[in-house]
């Protein structure tokens, strides 16, 4: 909530969240509510509506959870609620008053084809339908079944007698099952060599002393990367709209410092390294705030072309550095000075704008940066998060990528939290309070106690921190792929995979999944569990080269590590590298949900030009033999999704 009086900092609140727009917490939607799948419709007095799910109800208000968090709304300013029943309480409604088979069959019925629900739904009302009536034959024609001899046989008996094999969820002929994967395996292969083909003429590119150079009306940008300067233009077109972003978001401030700034972008992680003389692989890019040794220019981004992240690429990279770039034209002193900033305020501030961004036809727009969001919520649940109080006076030395997460948290909070902070008898406007922190540090660094004492002092930091955590909690991850029954596709990860059994098989959601994992489904009877990482693949690794690294990584992972087997298979056109090893998982800072007994592991490395997978199956190590078949029945199923 912003202050009533808008002049100094609460004109600068209200510039920044304007700024960043309503698309990070949004809670008007026009229309008829399509932003949000059958959610209730609040109409308001003054004519607007608000689409949301309804969770909690009181006399006085009532609490929708939104797109982005949650909202609560005064009874006295609602003219009407509109709501909408979900396909779960339709179905609830028909199956409480079920009684017979026919009963059972016709919810089936609704659930399969009116309401979209999921598979494991309507077979189970069919399931109940032949538990009434074991004849009845519309129920088990539902669920695949056909009758032979006076008999009725599951799809898969009468299937195989009939000759077929199931291939990819479909049954098909034995010699048409094989006909389709020879078929695959060369325009796979196709695929691929092409692909491999393009991405090294991007990362090729051309001699450093031959880079080209694009100036616009606020950067110099100059790149080797690409056969033209095709892609230096496409970063300067983008630099331009982060530059536009930022002075909208800051237009209050004054810049302290003018002139176009420069960039660097060389056409490969190696070219990056060896002109920076970096021994950390894992940096894609940084500003210099003083002098860059290696070209004698003063505050440049350095960074190369490439891919980060699960989902992130170069323009991530520029778009966080950008900010810090940004950041000290609106902060007085040298290179010592801007370092002597606060470093949660640095760099929650280059998460929230640079992590977080997209591109919206041609306008930057600011969401919410999905790993950060996911890494704070398992820090929260799993009770390892940084205390605010100890967050705020981390040295830059010992902050990394851990402490990135909670900063942006503790910003994002602030400024669009919707929540009142009540603290010692008043109320305090949390985005205020983070702006008047932010304009104590524009001229020298400011102290972890002043910021404390924007929220009530040491005890209001305490007493925020609880609203805060609960609060991130209720942000929702945004989902990297879609689940259909039983199966789940990624085209942002590039790969889609089938359960081995919905039944016995669940997905887990996207706050259960581990560090880096785009997808993962357990089998809570037998331990089994199933997990898919997908990541840029960079540094052009090939499967065994990433394979025999993640085996050397084995004694960080596991507790005894046993190695047991590795061999190279083809999968689908895929050279792929099969490893089989055991060990007991260990516990981590950000990760707790290690399982403490002995595992037993066997996992598939897949490359390809641009992205590297890991399919990882495990399981406790005495219970291997109950899910090895399905183990091998979803590794059968699983399929790299490559761009045409």
């Amino acid at each position: 909530m912003l202050a009533p009086r808008r002049t100094g900092a609460a004109v600068l609140v209200a510039a920044f969240v304007l700024a960043l727009t309503l698309v990070v917490g949004v809670s008007f939607v026009p229309g008829d509510g399509a932003a949000v799948a059958r959610a209730d419709i609040i109409h308001l007095n003054d004519g607007r509506k608000i689409v949301g799910k309804i969770v909690k109800e009181s006399e006085g208000s009532i609490k929708v959870k939104l797109k982005h968090g949650t909202q609560t709304i005064n009874r006295d300013d609602i003219f009407e609620i509109e709501r909408r029943k979900e396909p779960e309480d339709l179905h609830a409604e028909e199956a409480a008053k079920a009684e017979t088979a026919d009963d059972w069959f016709a919810i089936g019925k609704q659930a399969k084809d009116d309401w979209g629900l999921e598979e494991i739904v309507w077979r189970g009302d069919f399931e109940k339908a032949i538990e009434l009536d074991p004849e009845h034959a519309g129920a088990r024609e539902g669920l695949g079944y056909k009758k032979v001899d006076g008999k009725w046989l599951e799809e898969a008996e009468w299937r195989e007698a009939e000759g077929f094999v199931l291939h990819e969820g479909r049954w098909v002929t034995k010699e048409k099952a094989d006909q389709i994967e020879v078929e695959r395996r060369e325009r796979m292969r196709e695929r691929v060599e092409r692909g491999t083909e393009s991405y090294r003429d991007e990362i090729k590119g051309v001699p450093w002393a031959k880079a080209w150079k694009v100036e616009t009306g606020n950067y110099i940008v100059r790149s080797n990367a690409g056969k033209t300067d095709e892609l230096t233009r496409e970063y300067a077109d983008f630099m331009e709209l982060l530059y536009a972003k930022l002075r909208r978001i800051f237009s209050r401030l004054p810049l302290r410092s003018r002139g176009k700034r420069s960039l660097y972008i060389l056409r490969n992680h190696k070219e990056f390294m060896e002109m920076n003389l970096l021994f950390e692989p894992g940096i894609g890019g940084f500003y210099v705030p003083g002098t860059h040794p290696p070209t004698g220019d003063e505050r440049i981004i350095v960074a190369y072309h490439g891919q980060f992240g699960a989902t992130g690429d170069t323009r991530g990279v520029l778009a966080h550095e950008g900010t810090h770039q940004f950041e000290h034209m609106i902060m007085e002193g040298d290179a010592q000075g801007f370092l002597s900033r606060p470093i949660w305020l640095i760099e929650g501030l280059a998460v929230l704008i640079g992590d977080g961004h997209y591109i919206k036809g041609r306008k930057m727009e600011i969401g919410i940066p999905r790993d950060r969001l996911a890494a704070l919520q398992r820090a929260i649940r799993n009770g390892s998060n940084h205390k605010l109080k100890d967050l705020i006076r981390i040295p830059k030395q010992k902050f990394g990528g851990y402490e990135y997460a909670h900063a942006w948290g503790l910003i994002y909070y602030m400024l669009f939290g919707k929540e009142p902070f009540n603290y010692g008898g008043k109320e305090i406007h949390l985005g205020a309070a983070f702006e008047n922190y932010l304009k104590a540090n524009l001229k020298v660094a400011s102290t972890p106690e002043a910021f404390e004492a924007e929220v009530g002092g040491a005890a209001g930091l305490e007493e925020l921190e609880t609203k805060w955590k609960a609060y991130i909690l209720g942000l929702e991850i945004k989902k990297l792929g879609k689940q259909r029954g039983d199966k789940f596709e990624s085209g942002e990860l590039g790969f889609k995979i089938q359960l081995a059994d919905r039944r016995s098989w669940s997905f887990l959601d996207e706050a259960e999944l581990r560090a880096g994992e785009g997808f993962a489904a357990e089998n809570e009877k037998t331990t089994g569990r199933v997990s898919v990482m997908s990541q840029p693949n960079g540094l052009l690794f090939d499967s065994k080269s990433l394979a025999d690294r993640l085996r050397f990584g084995l004694n960080g992972r596991l507790e005894n590590p046993a190695f047991i087997a590795q061999k190279k298979i083809d999968h689908k056109g895929h050279d792929v590298v099969m490893m089989e090893y055991k060990g007991t998982e260990k516990r981590t800072l950000e990760d707790s949900s290690a399982r403490p007994n002995e595992q037993h592991f066997r996992s598939y490395v897949f490359t390809t030009p641009k992205r590297w997978y890991l399919l990882k199956f495990q399981s406790d190590s005495d219970r291997w033999d109950d899910c090895e078949a399905d183990f091998d029945k979803m590794k059968d199923m699983f399929e790299v999704l490559l761009d045409e």
